[in-house]
């Protein structure tokens, strides 16, 4: 874990549970480790997220008023949010639980809550976000190396000879690199009347 706190977001419109998990979670809050930020329905919840707060995790009632809880996880689907979203369900809900986890819900946990499975999985979210976005993070590095091999590919394949007519022999030559970077270089030219040179640069094998 970062030396950040991490930003978990809680969407609920019961007035109570700020003050429990403030409660439970005052030693993680006042070390820095946690910051949590409250929204009462799916709508002020949207907003925050849009203002790029750098949320984690995601604490989500279902049932609130203006937009729910289906609603908002729907709305982050359209987006490619990462964020790791936890549903708070009634016991035994399970048509709920199954819709929410096929919207896009990562975890869960059921009401009345268990404030040490609460703790838990939030530890175990976090976990698993993290994670998700070091790989995000190596996939765009792959992404941005190959976008540079492809203009080096370009700018190699521009320095190569094409057209062979000038000769008064017959000459012909290209580069055919077995991964997406060669290196190895060729050219032609005339010497004098009688002489034509050629030189074949071979570089393959010797790093960068």
């Amino acid at each position: 874990m970062s030396g950040f706190p991490v930003k978990i977001l809680v969407v609920d419109d019961e007035p109570l549970l700020e003050s429990l998990i403030n409660q439970k979670f005052k030693n993680k809050i006042r070390d820095k480790r946690y910051q949590f930020t409250f929204a009462s329905n799916g709508v002020k919840a949207l907003e925050l997220l849009r203002e790029n707060l750098d949320f984690s995790v995601i604490l989500l009632d279902l049932n609130m008023p203006v937009m729910n809880g289906f609603a908002l996880l729907e709305q982050m689907m359209q987006e490619g949010r990462l964020e790791r979203v936890i549903v708070v369900t009634a016991y035994g809900d399970m048509i709920n639980l199954r819709k929410a986890m096929n919207g896009g819900a990562s975890d869960f946990i059921t009401k009345p809550i268990d404030l040490v499975d609460l703790e838990n999985t939030i530890e175990r979210n976090i976990a698993r976000f993290e994670a998700l976005k070091e790989a995000e993070l190596s996939h765009q590095k792959l992404v941005d190396l190959s976008k540079e091999l492809d203009v080096a590919k370009e700018i190699q394949h521009s320095l190569i000879p094409t057209d062979f007519h000038p000769f008064p022999i017959e000459a012909y030559g290209e580069v055919l690199p077995s991964k997406a970077m060669g290196g190895n270089f060729f050219d032609i030219f005339t010497l004098d009347q009688d002489k034509i040179g050629f030189f074949i640069g071979d570089v393959v094998g010797n790093g960068i």
